[in-house]
């Protein structure tokens, strides 16, 4: 390969990535509240536990690292409601403002809208992502 046609190609795979950086976000927002995601998300072996399983020792049992990936671990702390909370309504304030319907909560609802896009008001009640109360 000519460094003239190494050229072309790495350019036409950045132009790819940057339409892949448009896309794949709105494609993405919101799968987790969709029941095929949770079904394929079930199959697949999610990082947070490659540390566990890595560093356990041949001479521990596996029952209990076992159930924790099987069954998973239903915890949910008091910060992680306020922030699904305060998602919830930045999201709907967001939409409102944005004349759209809103979408299912994220803790990055703020970054998708630029600071120009946002009223006084909203602006007001929106600090790093996270509503003030």
């Amino acid at each position: 390969m000519s460094e003239v046609d190494l050229k072309i190609a790495c350019d036409t795979y950045v132009q790819g990535l940057a339409k892949n950086l448009r896309i794949i976000p709105q494609k993405t927002l919101g799968q987790s509240s969709k029941p095929a995601w949770h079904f394929e998300r079930r199959k697949r072996l999610s990082s947070s536990f490659f540390k566990d399983i890595g560093s356990r020792r041949a001479s521990t049992p596996c029952t209990n690292l076992v159930k924790r990936i099987v069954h998973g671990s239903h915890v949910k702390t008091a910060a992680m409601s306020y922030d699904h909370h305060t998602a919830t309504i930045l999201n709907r304030l967001l939409a409102e403002h944005m004349n759209t319907s809103p979408g299912p909560p994220s803790r990055n609802a703020a970054c998708m809208y630029t600071e120009k896009a946002l009223s006084s008001a909203l602006a007001q009640t929106v600090w790093w992502g996270k509503m003030v109360l």
